[in-house]
């Protein structure tokens, strides 16, 4: 891929699927030339447009608290590790030493369905742990995240922080204070690790 990706030369398509952008959707916008697609959002759906836009939405969501999560953990001098549930590496994800994990709430408060894939693909292995859940909801009252952390609790890890959650789209003001959430965050998890040594 990095020899693909040199100036004056059109970007590779399949950096898509490294994106978490489905695999049928960058087949297809390779065959069509970016033409004919049948909903245009964070990028061209060519087969199943209601999962598209609902992933999308939740993208759109999820993406300024991720970039404030990320620019607040590297000030705060962590290495971090940025992936997408359908894509994310189990064996790296499980090599850190703390896991902000996000999903958007969807249908009945529920996790979105890569993220609850991939959460119970590692729900197992957990247990030493410090985890915080983080994510945005339209209806309800946050259930979801308040039965994940359960669910994290009963895998035997450590709340890093108190679930994070946001209604609709971010405002600047959630945004800060998801910052200040992951800093508390990776604090909490600093005090855990020094009281181990």
């Amino acid at each position: 891929m990095t020899d693909r990706i040199k100036p004056d030369t059109l970007f590779p398509h399949e950096i898509g699927i490294i994106l978490g952008y489905p695999v049928e959707d960058v087949i297809a916008f390779e065959k069509h030339q970016g033409q004919q697609c049948k909903y245009c959002g964070y990028w061209k759906s060519y087969s199943d447009v209601d999962k598209a836009r609902k992933c999308q939405c939740s993208y759109k969501r999820c993406s300024g608290m991720c970039r404030k999560m990320f620019d607040a953990a590297k000030a705060a001098g962590a290495e971090v590790i940025y992936g997408t549930a359908d894509s994310a590496d189990k064996a790296a994800v499980l090599s850190c030493d703390i896991l902000l994990l996000g999903s958007p709430a969807m249908g009945d408060e529920v996790l979105e369905d890569t993220m609850e894939e991939f959460f119970a693909s590692i729900e197992k292995s957990i247990g030493s742990k410090k985890v915080a859940v983080f994510g945005s909801y339209d209806w309800g009252d946050g259930q979801w995240l308040r039965d994940w952390a359960d669910r994290i609790k009963a895998a035997g890890a450590v709340l890093a922080a108190e679930p994070f959650m946001v209604n609709l789209t971010p405002a600047d003001s959630d945004l800060e204070k998801c910052k200040e959430w992951t800093a508390t965050a990776i604090k909490k998890y600093r005090q855990l690790f020094s009281g181990v040594i």
